[in-house]
């Protein structure tokens, strides 16, 4: 009497079964080791926003850390990007720019635009302070670049205001005044009310450098205005002395 057929071994099945299980709690380790980062960053974000830089960067150090370990490519650039700024805050130049390069590399590599822009901008802000105009402006087109590609109209109008600041720095006032009356076009075309005041206030102090008081304090007053409006009492300060210097002039003036 013939045999009956039996059944295939199933010990593939079950191995696929155990392997598809093992990966489900491996992701759940992972998702739960990536909240973890996320928390820490936020942490991080509070103690940067009472200026206490040091305490946020060891935070984000934690949270880079995990990132890593948890392949989290977007989380790695965040973290990076916020661990240079506070090394800019605390005047550690050569530290911020190195760890600005390592996040601009993840932002290429992960087709993030506006990272690659914000990191690049950064950049170009550290190279300003430390006199290397070339660089800066070199960053700072590059961040322009970007933000056009990617129709970024904020910060295309960062990156236009900041290219006018280098012009501006290097004495260049017709080129400062045009990259600054464009960026004003765009922070306003965006309701940047911050930004619109920042380049107002630029544009006043180009025409003090040139001489012409009556345009420099108009600019002052309506970029007093803003920052009024919005609270912004450092820049108010700021503006307010600017203004006391253009008046002094004026009244000086035979």
């Amino acid at each position: 009497m013939p045999r009956c057929a039996v059944a295939p071994p199933v010990r593939e099945i079950a191995g696929e079964r155990t392997s598809t299980l093992g990966q489900a709690i491996g992701k759940q380790i992972s998702q739960t080791r990536k909240a973890e980062a996320d928390r820490i960053l936020q942490q991080g974000v509070s103690q940067y926003k009472d200026r206490r830089f040091r305490a946020a960067l060891q935070l984000w150090k934690q949270a880079l850390l995990i990132y890593r370990e948890t392949d989290s490519k977007s989380g790695e650039g965040v973290v990076l990007n916020n661990i240079s700024e506070a090394y800019r805050r605390l005047g550690e130049s050569s530290q911020a720019l190195e760890v600005y390069e390592q996040a601009l590399a993840i932002f290429q590599e992960i087709g993030n635009g506006s990272g690659e822009g914000i990191a690049l901008n950064k950049m170009g802000l550290i190279y300003r302070s430390l006199g290397e105009s070339s660089k800066a402006l070199e960053s700072f087109e590059q961040t322009l670049a970007i933000a056009r590609e990617i129709d970024n109209r904020f910060e295309e109008g960062v990156a236009l205001n900041n290219i006018g600041s280098v012009y501006d720095h290097l004495g260049e006032f017709s080129k400062a005044l045009e990259f600054y009356e464009q960026a004003l076009a765009i922070r306003r075309e965006v309701d940047d009310r911050s930004g619109e005041g920042m380049t107002l206030n630029n544009l006043g102090t180009v025409y003090a450098y040139l001489g012409d008081d009556s345009k420099a304090s108009a600019f002052f007053e309506k970029a007093l205005a803003i920052f009024r409006e919005i609270g912004d009492d450092d820049k108010e300060k700021l503006t307010l002395d600017n203004i006391r210097a253009v008046s002094q002039n004026i009244s000086a003036s035979p």
